[in-house]
């Protein structure tokens, strides 16, 4: 059970993000620059996760906190969007993607999920029959994987 689309924490870190940007959509519109990132590199992570702070709620609003159920989560999320699980091409898609979509002014809306696939990477395309909401996939492969074995572990399932 290491990979990580099998977790729990898959679904609560997609329905988070879903969450943050539903909320938060005009915040997020309006600081569409803090995911501009040009040609540097950067990783989910250290750029975005814990660095983008919302000064009208006073807190990071790209970190989750999950409950205490699931003492392991953030450190796993960290070793995915920090590396080296998520290849910095991927990262680099996904934020540019956010970008793509937070600085474009007709959008209204992100719907963020994980699948699985063929090979690591994102899938980024206008909802169907609505085109100003964009669906933005991680797609997770065999390669995605957490060593469950290793820290951190699995939390209980």
């Amino acid at each position: 059970m290491g990979a990580l689309i099998q977790t729990k924490g898959t679904g609560y870190l997609s329905a988070f993000y879903n969450s943050e940007f539903e909320e938060y959509w005009a915040f997020h519109k309006a600081n569409a620059a803090l995911y501009h990132r040009g040609i540097i590199p950067w990783n989910m992570w250290d750029s975005l996760i814990t660095s983008v702070v919302d000064p009208a709620r006073g807190k990071l609003c790209l970190l989750p906190t999950p409950d205490a159920s699931q003492p392991h989560l953030v450190a796993r999320w960290r070793l995915f969007f920090k590396g080296p699980i998520f290849t910095p091409a991927n990262q680099h898609t996904l934020i540019d993607s956010i970008y793509n979509v937070l600085n474009d002014p007709a959008s209204t809306g992100i719907q963020f999920g994980v699948r699985l696939g063929a090979a690591q990477g994102v899938d980024f395309f206008p909802v169907p029959g609505a085109p100003t909401q964009y669906v933005i996939n991680i797609v997770v492969d065999a390669g995605s994987v957490i060593n469950p074995a290793g820290p951190p572990s699995l939390d209980p399932q």
